[in-house]
């Protein structure tokens, strides 16, 4: 037999249109919003993760400045348990001034996903990056011109390697609009003819490693195999070279010693022939005259050093003595700068400059007895012809690098807040229902006691008035499944497509969603319904029928001075009469009011973060080195020394997260803050999330290190909100982490050090890097925000009109009543809404410090303890403001719409169900 009561379910529908339109609308918001989301993040995910055996993503590259020998080649595999794979590429620029990337098409390693088109077959075509093409509106069939060859783009790709399009790997941010990578066959590749050629070879384990930590002591060992293999090889190649030049100077040294003696023999020999024909002349004319001549008397030409020798020589044959001659250094010292040097063009043996001058140091020490000392090695590098040995201009294991971590760290982020996103949402559904179904029961009173009266038990009126709640659940969660799928589930990865070059993915059911947005609303909706209606169906049919649902029966009313005003005390009245009401319906708008300002905050709070990085810069300049020898030597007074080294941090409760930890010099320019020796400053960030201060003691590991950690000693908190960092000496940092005590990472500098170069700067931070990231934080973010903060603002609308309508539902029969007693539909909604209208200000006005309260929690007890870094949590005025028009505007709207319900109240409510 069919149960009668079911009969009454469509005229129950129908007369309770609003209030199951709001429930369902609301339950569609949540399940299609937090599924949406939820399978987008898992499907995306999985694709990426996927893509690493799929795709053969590598485990890292490594960049030679020529191509490897094959002998080393095989060592390095050897000993590293991997294999190498020839990944080369050029950069060149298109017409457009946009860096295009071009790889060998190979399907060994980092094979590309095609999205549309096909992969290049001729010499003239080429396959780029998909989010470049869409940010430069660029399509297949059209022409790419680079190094002056057209190329028709035949394909639309993404690369496994480059899911966010890093040009450099220290580049503070990507730019998917200026750079881009692309594939072309071998030999279209060789027939683009490029000058820039990167030899790169990309590697894969020959087993995977379990973790980053076992990844990064593999690279490691990697790392020091390549330095041990190049040097043994370079070595061999500088030893041959060496030797040849030492060959060389031995030759040039015998022939220019040669040439100088044979120049120096001559010299003697003309100075011995001058002598002895002076000799002669001088004794002649000594005996003639009996004086001794002088030099100009002579007619043979003699310098004064030969004259001194005639005298002496004559003087001692006179004499009968032997002469003495002058020795050979003698003669060396007063000839040498007047005997001509070999010219360089006189030896046989080619000789650069620097070797000739080596040639002529080495034979004047030898003219003057003395030893030679040859110059450093270091000297001799310009004539070391390097187009055989082997460099390294790039080395990035897979965990280090952000062309292919960075997109999965930020969709990882933006699960936090779109769990905080679910969990209001699941709070206020929970909420609406208790409010529903009570005023459902006070609605449906006289029926429920006429019933009851009648002989049907609580089971069979439990079971009825939990009939249309289910089905109205049941229609939501389907049709919400359903756009979570589809339409949010495309809306949220288009989001991240617009960022970052993803391969093909596909839909991934997630239970963890499914549970989340579908199963735990309709458990809820049946748990709180079914102890709603069993608790209130305790009462007896008697209560039911005189629509006395309250316990206490003798409570009585609050007492009025008789001065006030009618109209007043009518207000006042109809205020304390519905009060539980009114409190219910404020504590709605005040979490309601969570939901539009969680909504609403994150984008004003990511440029209020901006505004933070900016203002919080440590220098105008700060100058990231290659190598600090190399560049030590900086004079200018604005530029300061620094260091600074990334660690990991672990908190119970909370994900590891990455801090800066900077040596600073003493007295400090840019740092405004004693730092006690041994001792060590944290930043506000680290204050703030993990609650740490003076006297605490902060424990840090070293990234990718098993068993390697540092324990320091907190003396206090530097105001500086922009990231996680920690502040020391640098003398102190050297002598913590190992470092010489000379070793630092880079300057910090107020204005531009034109005293470094190119090759001594790894990157330079200023403002519009720290901007660059802070806007990159938006975009990516700023969608999913963008969605919260509309469907927030729905939610909002559709609980405050829910309570609202439920309060003057409520006072039907009063509202009837006044009728009889002669008030207007105007007065009577004066009366009404009045009090409703200071229920609705009280509750936004209470909602201000609530949310300030709330979000506060929101972040130090969830959202600090599932993401990584640090955002200051701050909330706009204009916040507030939006939620309190959203709250004013929605109230507004419910307020006519019940003064039009007002108006159709027939006087005969008030002669109903009377006691």
């Amino acid at each position: 037999m069919k149960n009668p009561l079911n009969k009454r379910l469509p005229r129950e529908l129908a007369k309770d249109a609003t209030k199951y339109s709001a429930i369902f609308i609301l339950m569609v918001l949540l399940i299609s919003v937090c599924s949406g989301m939820r399978v987008s993040n898992e499907s995306l995910k999985t694709a990426y993760y996927d893509s690493f055996d799929k795709y053969a993503l590598e485990d890292g590259h490594i960049t030679f400045d020529k191509p490897l020998p094959d002998e080393i080649r095989k060592v390095l595999e050897e000993k590293a348990a991997m294999k190498l794979y020839d990944d080369a590429y050029f950069d060149e620029e298109a017409e457009s001034g946009a860096v295009v990337r071009v790889y060998r098409q190979n399907g060994e390693v980092n094979k590309p996903c095609l999205l549309d088109g096909k992969l290049p077959e001729s010499d003239s075509e080429i396959a780029v990056d998909r989010l470049f093409l869409k940010n430069n509106d660029m399509k297949i069939g059209d022409i790419l011109t680079i190094n002056k060859k057209t190329l028709e783009i035949v394909g639309i790709i993404a690369l496994p390697n480059y899911s966010t399009l890093f040009e450099k790997n220290t580049d503070s941010m990507f730019d998917s609009k200026n750079f881009t990578v692309s594939v072309m066959t071998e030999s279209g590749f060789n027939a683009v003819n490029s000058k820039k050629i990167k030899y790169n070879y990309a590697w894969i384990y020959d087993s995977a490693p379990a973790d980053d930590y076992e990844a990064a002591e593999r690279s490691e060992k990697f790392l020091d195999v390549v330095k041990d293999e190049l040097t043994e090889y370079d070595e061999a190649i500088v030893k041959k070279q060496v030797e040849a030049l030492t060959d060389k100077l031995e030759r040039a040294g015998k022939e220019y010693g040669e040439l100088y003696k044979k120049r120096f023999e001559k010299k003697i020999a003309e100075v011995s022939e001058n002598a002895k024909k002076g000799a002669e002349e001088y004794a002649q004319i000594l005996m003639t005259t009996g004086a001794k001549p002088i030099k100009s008397e002579l007619s043979a030409e003699v310098d004064d050093f030969t004259f001194s020798l005639i005298e002496k020589t004559v003087s001692a044959t006179l004499s009968g003595e032997t002469p003495e001659m002058p020795t050979e250094k003698e003669f060396i010292s007063q000839y040498k700068n007047g005997v001509k040097k070999p010219l360089k063009s006189e030896l046989s043996v080619e000789l650069s400059d620097f070797l000739f001058g080596i040639v002529e140091k080495a034979a004047e020490a030898e003219l003057d007895g003395n030893d030679f000392e040859m110059p450093a090695d270091e000297e001799f590098e310009g004539e070391i012809d390097k187009t055989e040995i082997i460099a390294v201009d790039d080395y990035i294991p897979r965990y280090l690098n952000q062309a292919v971590t960075f997109s999965i760290e930020d969709i990882g982020r933006d699960e936090s807040s779109v769990m905080v996103m679910c969990y209001i949402m699941i709070a206020l559904i929970a909420f609406i229902f208790a409010v529903t179904i009570s005023g459902t029961i006070t609605e449906e009173a006289g029926v429920i006691g006429t019933l009851r009266a009648s002989g049907y038990t609580k089971a069979e009126l439990v079971r009825h008035f939990m009939v249309l709640p289910v089905i109205v659940t049941l229609l939501a969660a389907i049709i919400g499944n359903v756009l979570g799928y589809t339409v949010l589930k495309d809306y949220c990865v288009e989001l991240y497509l617009s960022s970052y070059s993803l391969t093909d993915y596909e839909v991934v059911p997630d239970v963890s969603a499914f549970i989340l947005s579908t199963i735990v609303p309709i458990l809820l909706m049946l748990l709180i319904n079914l102890f709603v209606l069993t608790k209130k169906l305790r009462l007896s049919p008697l209560k039911f029928l005189r629509h006395d649902l309250r316990k206490n029966r003798n409570k009585k009313a609050v007492r009025l001075n008789t001065k006030i005003p009618f109209r007043t005390r009518f207000s006042l009245r109809i205020f304390f009469t519905n009060l539980p009401g009114y409190i219910v319906m404020i504590i709605g708008i005040m979490f309601g009011s969570i939901l539009i300002a969680f909504g609403d905050m994150f984008p004003r709070m990511l440029d209020d973060y901006s505004k933070t990085v900016t203002r919080d810069m440590i220098s105008d300049y700060q100058y990231v080195l290659y190598d600090c020898k190399e560049a030590s030597a900086v004079t200018d007074s604005a530029a300061e020394k620094y260091a600074v080294e990334s660690f990991d941090y672990t908190k119970q409760g909370y994900l590891t997260d990455s801090v800066s930890v900077y040596g600073i010099s003493g007295e400090s320019k840019y740092i405004d803050a004693e730092i006690p020796r041994g001792k060590v400053l944290v930043s506000t960030g680290m204050n703030v999330k993990f609650g740490l201060g003076k006297g605490d003691e902060i424990k840090l590991d070293e990234k990718y290190k098993r068993d390697s950690s540092y324990a320091l000693e907190i003396a206090g908190v530097y105001s500086y909100e922009s990231s996680l960092a920690v502040f020391m000496n640098i003398d102190d940092f050297n002598r913590t982490f190992g470092k010489s005590e000379s070793y630092f990472t880079g300057y910090f500098s107020d204005k531009p050090l034109s005293e470094l170069t190119d090759d001594d700067v790894a990157k330079v931070l200023t403002e519009s890097d720290y901007t660059k990231l802070s806007t990159q934080l938006t975009i990516s973010m700023g969608g999913m925000i963008g969605l919260f903060k509309w469907f927030g603002a729905l939610f909002f609308i559709i609980v405050v009109y829910v309570l609202c309508k439920q309060v003057i539902e409520r006072n039907f029969r009063s509202i009837a009543m006044t009728k009889i007693l002669g008030f207007r539909n105007g007065e009577i909604a004066g009366l009404y809404i009045a009090s409703t209208t200071i229920a609705v200000l009280v509750g936004l006005g209470i909602s201000v410090p609530f949310i300030d309260a709330a979000m506060k929690l929101i972040f130090n007890s969830y959202l600090y303890t599932v993401m990584t870094g640090y955002i200051p949590v701050s909330i706009n005025p204009a916040t507030y403001a939006v939620m309190i028009l959203t709250g004013l505007a929605c109230y507004i709207v419910v307020a006519l719409l019940q003064m039009r319900k007002v108006a159709k109240v027939s006087k005969s409510e008030a002669l109903k169900n009377v006691e």
